[in-house]
């Protein structure tokens, strides 16, 4: 794996298969596809592989400054990996 692409759906009301790309978001505490969990079992972290952010979700695309919301993301996943880690 040379690439690790990652992008949280939040809508706890939709089953799996319903997933669409409109609904994939950037990754937080709501995230329903344990992104988390998915990036630690590929051993990103351990071995270095990067993340890209596949955020299609209209409300990522509309953001005037997308920065703050994608460091808030990487700073989240962050701490995750760090508690999973201790």
């Amino acid at each position: 794996t040379g690439l690790i692409h990652i992008s949280g759906v939040t809508d706890a009301s939709l089953d799996v298969a319903d997933y669409r790309d409109a609904y994939r978001g950037l990754v937080d505490e709501a995230d329903q596809m344990d992104n988390v969990g998915q990036i630690r079992a590929l051993g990103s972290a351990a071995r270095g592989i990067p993340l890209s952010f596949e955020a299609f979700s209209p409300d990522i695309h509309n953001l005037s400054d997308p920065k703050p919301s994608l460091i808030a993301s990487r700073h989240f996943i962050e701490h995750q990996m760090e508690a999973m880690a201790a």
